[in-house]
């Protein structure tokens, strides 16, 4: 609640994704006018970006994929990458009951699961990989990033 207020979003309608679906962030969203890169100057993207990081590293797994993607464009980011921002936090005020925990009934088993996109950066061809281990009921450990060479197959985006 604390970004949300941070960030001027307490009134804002939630959301039930933290990415709109089949919507994919691009470096043709960036700013690329003076004045676009100067209303961007104005926007606190990369605080809410860096907030949202943490955020997905400390407690929400479930919006691990969509920080990665609004990471990319910290550089130069446009009206697009800041509004794919500010819907994290939509769905993040939608989804507050949620969190990380421990069931005392499951037992301790480790269970993983993986996968990756391939191709799914549209700008550089690049995959998306990412994994979660999961140990009595909760996320332990998650990770989703770009792989750093472009995959030839699915097989090898695998």
């Amino acid at each position: 609640m604390e970004q949300l207020s941070k960030f001027q979003m307490m009134d804002c309608k939630p959301v039930d994704t933290p990415e709109q679906p089949g919507f994919y962030l691009n470096k043709d969203m960036c700013a690329t006018s003076a004045e676009q890169m100067q209303d961007m100057q104005g926007t606190p993207y990369r605080e809410l970006v860096g907030a949202l990081n943490w955020i997905a590293t400390c407690t929400r797994p479930d919006i691990s994929h969509a920080v990665s993607s609004l990471c990319r464009f910290l550089d130069n980011p446009g009206q697009q990458h800041w509004t794919s921002a500010k819907r994290v936090l939509k769905y993040l005020k939608g989804s507050s009951n949620c969190g990380l925990f421990f069931q005392a009934k499951q037992p301790p088993h480790l269970i993983a699961f993986s996968d990756s996109d391939w191709a799914g950066d549209k700008d550089s061809r690049r995959s998306t990989s990412g994994y979660t281990l999961m140990m009595s009921g909760s996320a332990i450990a998650w990770r989703s990033a770009l792989q750093k060479i472009v995959a030839c197959s699915s097989t090898e985006a695998e």
